[in-house]
């Protein structure tokens, strides 16, 4: 008598998901492969699709992946960590954003492998993972995606998902889809979270209980020792910034806030007239845009492309027009304000400044760093601002009293140290015990 083998029913969602990315793959793959036979061997799209690229069939002890510059942050320590326990360990890392891979390159290129993150598509992870073998994956804060990560884990690999967050926004979104998702949380052996609101949300969309650690957030313990007092002073010096000098810092400020913090820079350059401003966009697309306001108001600047170039600081205004100075440039301000907050993006990393002992000022929109925005309210060490008018209100009251400065400063950054509690050494602990429990079962 034959006995049927009951196969495992693929979630109908799931089934709609793979099927449209597959349809969606040669919808755009004539265009790709065209790209293929011009232009720059590190075309990014080119990469995307996984084209024109051989491996030859390496095979990586973990790949983890950072989808953008914040996320580069968390690998970079992670990765230091690794290696500093296990020196001889073989680590591919990977990207999405340009701005990321350029980070990469700066920081991690001597230390890893490095590969721009592939598009979703069955026919690219297949290309794929038949070049590439790793004994451990893991994803950074939210990358779901269903084909790669279902694709390692058929090809054996262990899949754990690292300071992860989910946004209210985004647990709205994974709950709609939970046909689609529930298997790919499934997939992972471990989901360590930042924090028990994020534990309870990635657990409504699918995830299961022993699956779920609360580890803290990775993004913040690197920044305890990141200040560089000896970098700071070259930069100071650099410009011409003496004892009497305020600087102001406005940081990866986002589309429809420029003018609010120009408009509030201005006034409080007024009420402080040796005061120094910095305006430095998130995205270089932006530029313009800062350039255009700045010019309306009759306000002179200076670039800090030009800057780096040898050019003498004539301006109390500078325009950061490249990537990298900003965690700097926190470190010589008086007060920052981190932006992607005053508008609806979620807001950036509030502990940069902090790290530094800086005034954190931020909007109301901190989505993306509730549990940052928290404690620096409850601790005293960040101020959240409306507008314009209360963003000039805080600048000017910080920077006509040194000791008020100095007191939320120091808060600041102990909140840093608060929230930290080595959260990048568990999650390494973690890696390393999927990794040895992957390679005692080979």
């Amino acid at each position: 008598m034959k006995h049927c083998v009951k196969k495992r029913q693929v979630p109908l969602g799931l089934k709609v998901y793979r099927t449209l990315s597959s349809l969606l793959y040669y919808a755009s793959s004539p265009v790709i492969k065209g790209l293929s036979k011009v232009g720059d061997e590190e075309d990014l799209w080119r990469q995307r699709f996984f084209l024109n690229r051989s491996f030859g069939n390496e095979i990586y002890d973990c790949w983890l992946h950072a989808v953008s510059v914040g996320e580069v942050a968390v690998c970079e320590v992670l990765v230091d960590s690794l290696l500093r326990i296990r020196p001889d360990l073989k680590l591919l890392v990977s990207s999405t954003t340009p701005q990321g891979l350029i980070r990469l390159r700066t920081r991690l290129s001597e230390k890893c492998s490095l590969m721009v993150f592939p598009l979703d598509f069955p026919q690219v992870i297949s290309r794929l993972l038949s070049q590439i073998k790793t004994t451990v994956y893991g994803g950074i804060e939210t990358e779901l995606w269903p084909n790669l990560i279902l694709g390692l884990k058929e090809k054996g690999t262990n899949c754990i998902l690292l300071n992860g967050r989910l946004s209210e926004k985004s647990f709205k979104a994974y709950k709609r889809l939970g046909g689609i998702f529930r298997p790919v949380l499934n997939s992972f052996s471990k989901i360590c979270v930042i924090n028990e609101t994020y534990k309870d949300r990635f657990e409504k969309i699918g995830a299961s209980h022993q699956s779920l650690i609360v580890t803290g957030n990775a993004k913040y313990e690197g920044l305890i020792t990141k200040p560089d007092l000896n970098r700071k002073k070259i930069i100071k010096d650099r410009l011409g910034l003496g004892q009497k000098e305020l600087v102001f810092c406005a940081g990866s400020i986002r589309g429809g806030e420029e003018e609010p913090i120009i408009d509030a820079g201005a006034r409080a350059k007024k009420e402080h007239p040796h005061l120094v401003c910095f305006i430095v966009p998130r995205h270089l697309d932006r530029i313009p845009c800062v350039l255009k306001v700045l010019e309306k108001r009759g306000i002179g600047f200076d670039l800090w492309s030009q800057l780096e170039l040898g050019k003498k600081r004539s301006h109390d205004w500078i325009v950061v027009d490249v990537i990298g100075p900003l965690y700097d440039l926190y470190g010589i301000a008086d007060c920052a304000f981190v932006g992607g907050s005053l508008v609806p993006k979620g807001g950036q990393n509030l502990m940069e400044p902090a790290s530094w002992g800086c005034p954190v000022i931020f909007g109301p929109s901190t989505s993306n760093f509730e549990e940052a925005a928290s404690i620096l309210q409850r601790e005293g060490g960040g101020i959240t601002v409306r507008d314009s008018n209360e963003l000039f209100e805080v600048i000017n009251r910080l920077l006509k009293d040194p000791v008020l400065r100095q007191n939320i400063g120091k808060k600041a950054r102990e909140s840093l140290l608060s929230i930290s509690k080595g959260a990048a050494s568990f999650q390494v602990e973690i890696i390393l015990e999927e990794l040895d429990k992957a390679n005692k079962a080979k």
